[in-house]
């Protein structure tokens, strides 16, 4: 009988314990913000899913303090960074071009030109500042053009929302970039 009782107090302790865990957070990265309306002769521009280092390849946010790496369970991206980062570039990118016809997926016929990312960093460090580190490429017209945007951008305020308002600002800032090079680019013939 007192096997069965230190059983079932037991089992109750674990289910305790699992119910007191708090439910996760999720986040992202875009405002949801409308695309722009397109006026006069535009690009069409298909930027295309982001590679990632593993460690960010994951639905956990993580955050670095000096060598650590801390992943946490309990706030996590409402969807892979592989597909939010293209598509607020897409947004951003879009607006600095005046153009809805900047879109982030695989594939776009009629596309003039097409922007590949390799994100190497988007760092949360120490929770004061974001680490930014992103490698491009600008295909299409025949020509091309690589470049790499390295940024470090501070966490105004404190807590996981200003942490993500921070990485949203410096995806800005990269698209800024991206789009001034897609403007010195040969114009569509179209």
């Amino acid at each position: 009988m007192n096997l069965r009782l230190l059983t079932a107090l037991a089992m109750a302790a674990l289910l305790a314990g699992c119910a007191s865990s708090p439910a996760p957070r999720y986040y992202s990265l875009d405002l949801a913000a409308l695309p722009p309306a397109t006026t006069g002769t535009v690009p069409v521009v298909l930027i295309a899913p982001a590679s990632l280092p593993d460690a960010l390849d994951r639905p956990q946010m993580i955050s670095r303090h000096g060598y650590e790496v801390r992943i946490s369970d309990q706030h996590r991206w409402a969807e892979p960074l592989r597909r939010s980062i293209p598509r607020v570039l897409a947004n951003e990118i879009g607006g600095l071009l005046n153009s809805a016809r900047v879109v982030a997926g695989t594939e776009l016929p009629d596309a003039d030109y097409r922007v590949r990312i390799d994100v190497q960093r988007l760092d949360v460090l120490s929770g004061s500042s974001v680490e930014i580190d992103i490698l491009w490429r600008i295909e299409g017209q025949g020509s091309s053009r690589a470049g790499r945007s390295t940024l470090q951008e501070p966490v105004a305020g404190s807590g996981i929302p200003a942490q993500v308002e921070a990485q949203r600002r410096g995806l800005a800032s990269v698209a800024a970039e991206i789009a001034t090079q897609i403007r010195s680019l040969p114009a569509s013939s179209r």
